[in-house]
């Protein structure tokens, strides 16, 4: 159970800091609340 909750709680994250670096790589220009919300369903 620790180790479920770990492993997605990281990889939430990993996948929020990861959209944050290359978004704007991308010219895509969102909110941190939508960034949250794209990895909330995607994770």
């Amino acid at each position: 159970m620790i180790e479920s909750v770990v492993t997605v709680g990281s990889g939430f994250f990993v996948a929020l800091g990861v959209q944050l670096l290359i978004f704007p790589l991308y010219d895509i220009e969102i909110s941190l609340f939508q960034n949250v919300q794209i990895v909330m369903i995607l994770t």
